[in-house]
C-alpha cells in the first residue's frame, strides 16, 4: 500500500484524529457563544490545555510544517473533531439546550449530539456544512482536501518560533500562512519547498509579518496552544474559500520526527465563523480548472446555480453566537483536525486573493 493510501485510511477512523485536551464540567466558555454557562451538564466538555504553571519562557527553535493529513469531520458526524465553544453540551439525555437563539426551521443543527454521543460536546456545524456541500464541491471535503495536500496543491503552513524545545514553555511564536502550492512534486520528508501567498503577509511584509500569528502561545506538557481571542484566524481552504474565525484556538502536539525535525500531530483549529464572513467567502472561491473563474455568484443563477444551495446550507446551519450573553446565533461553529510534516524555509509568491463576483452579500437576509 502507497504511503498516502495508508494516510487516507488512517484519516477517516473516526478516533484517530481527536485531539488531546483537557476536561471541563460546563461553566460556560470564552469569548461569545451566547452562555452564561448553567454548569448543569454532566458531559466531560473537551478544552485545550491551560498555559503552564512554571512557564520557562522562550527560546530559539523555529520549524516550519505543512499540513499533510486533514480531517473536519464530515464522514463520521458522531466523533467530529473540535473544542467545546459555549461551555456546555447540547441535546443530549443529560445536557443543556441552545446557547443562542437558532434561526427559524433549524432548531436541531445546534446539537452538539449526532447519533446519539454528545462528543465532549464539540462544537463544529462546519462539518455539516461540507457534507451538505460535498456533492456540488468535492475539493472542500476532507477527503478533497486531503488529496491535494497529497500532491501539492494545497496546504495550510505552520512556522513555529522562539520554542525552548522543553515540554512547557510559557511564551512561542506561532503564525499561519496560506500556499498556492509546493514547488516541486512533495517527497514529505522534510525538506519540501511551498510557496507563502503574499497576501498571508502585511503590505511588503516578510516570513516575520504573518497576518495569523500569536506571540503569545504556549507549550502544555508537549502541546502547543495559540488562542485567537482578540483578532482573527484565517484559513484559506481549497478553491479560495476563506474562513475567518473568531474566539479560535490552534492547538498541537509537537512531537520530534525521525529525521530529527519538529512535527505536529494531534492538531485541531476551532472557532465560530460568523456568517457575515461566511457569506461573503462563496464569491471568493475559485474553481480549479479556471482559477481567474469563480464557483458561485449571488444574482447569477444561470452562470451559478449553485448558489443558494451554499448559501442555504450556511444560514440554516448557524449553532453559535458572536458575542456574549443571550441573543440569536449569528455563527457556525468549525473544528479541522490535521497533522503537519516538516518542510525546509516557504518562498514568498504574489497573489490576488480578491473576490472575484462583482457584488456579493454579507447576510443570510
Amino acid at each position: 500500500m502507497k504511503r498516502g493510501s495508508i494516510i487516507l485510511a488512517a484519516l477517516f477512523t473516526p478516533a484517530c484524529f481527536l485531539p488531546s485536551f483537557e476536561k471541563d464540567q460546563g461553566g460556560g466558555g470564552e469569548g461569545g457563544g451566547g452562555s452564561s454557562g448553567t454548569g448543569t451538564c454532566e458531559i466531560e466538555l473537551a478544552t485545550p490545555p491551560t498555559a503552564p504553571a512554571d512557564p520557562n519562557p522562550g527560546g530559539e527553535i523555529e520549524f516550519f510544517s505543512a499540513w499533510h493529513a486533514v480531517d473536519v469531520g464530515e464522514s463520521h458526524m458522531a466523533s467530529r473533531p473540535g473544542f467545546d465553544l459555549d461551555g456546555v453540551c447540547a441535546c443530549c439525555d443529560v445536557c443543556d439546550t441552545s446557547t443562542c437563539a437558532p434561526p427559524l426551521g433549524t432548531t436541531e443543527e445546534y446539537c452538539d449530539a449526532v447519533e446519539g454521543e454528545p462528543n465532549e460536546g464539540r462544537d463544529n456545524n462546519a462539518a455539516k456544512f461540507l457534507l451538505a456541500i460535498a456533492e456540488l464541491n468535492t475539493a472542500l471535503t476532507s477527503q478533497g482536501m486531503q488529496q491535494r495536500t497529497e500532491i501539492g496543491t494545497w496546504s495550510v503552513i505552520v512556522r513555529v518560533s522562539q520554542y525552548n524545545g522543553d515540554p512547557d514553555d510559557g511564551q512561542v511564536n506561532v503564525a499561519l500562512y496560506s500556499t498556492t502550492g509546493s514547488t516541486a512534486s512533495p517527497e514529505w520528508a522534510d525538506e519540501d519547498v511551498w510557496n507563502i501567498r503574499q497576501d498571508s503577509l502585511a503590505a511588503g511584509g516578510t516570513l516575520d509579518d504573518a497576518l495569523v500569528q500569536r506571540d503569545d502561545a504556549y507549550v502544555k506538557d508537549g502541546v502547543l496552544v495559540a488562542k485567537f481571542e482578540d483578532a482573527q484566524l484565517s484559513l484559506v481552504l481549497p478553491v479560495n474559500f476563506v474562513v475567518k474565525l473568531q474566539h479560535a484556538t490552534f492547538s498541537s502536539r509537537i512531537e520530534l520526527a525521525d529525521s530529527g525535525k519538529y512535527q505536529l500531530r494531534d492538531g485541531v483549529i476551532s472557532g465560530r465563523w460568523g456568517i457575515t464572513d461566511a457569506v461573503p467567502a462563496l464569491a471568493g472561491m475559485r474553481t480549479m480548472t479556471a482559477p481567474d473563474a469563480p464557483v458561485s455568484c449571488p444574482g447569477d443563477l444561470v452562470t451559478y446555480p449553485d448558489y443558494p444551495s451554499y448559501k442555504t446550507a450556511l444560514c440554516n446551519l448557524r449553532d453559535e453566537g458572536t458575542i456574549a450573553g443571550p441573543g440569536p446565533c449569528d455563527a457556525l461553529s468549525f473544528g479541522l483536525a490535521f497533522t503537519a510534516d516538516p518542510i525546509d524555509t516557504p518562498v514568498v509568491v504574489p497573489f490576488n486573493g480578491a473576490s472575484l463576483c462583482p457584488t456579493s452579500e454579507s447576510t443570510c437576509e
